[in-house]
């Protein structure tokens, strides 16, 4: 298994062999939300989680071509 870490308060990122050319990615996410945005945040949550869809997608796509 090799982790490469994002950031302590952020997440990481794990593979784990699945066999000879595949593997499985396993991504954790932990985000603080500012004090400031805490009124607003469960509206936030819906357009965060889609924006790292989004993110998770495109590294799909790319992972795939490679």
């Amino acid at each position: 298994m090799e982790t490469a870490k994002i950031s302590e308060e952020i997440g990481a990122v794990r593979f784990y062999p699945k066999g000879p050319s595949s593997c499985i990615i396993e991504l954790t996410v932990s985000y603080e939300v500012p004090q400031i945005l805490n009124p607003v945040a469960s509206a936030l949550k819906p357009f965060l989680e889609g924006l790292l869809m989004r993110g998770l997608e495109r590294f799909v796509t790319f992972a795939e071509s490679y």
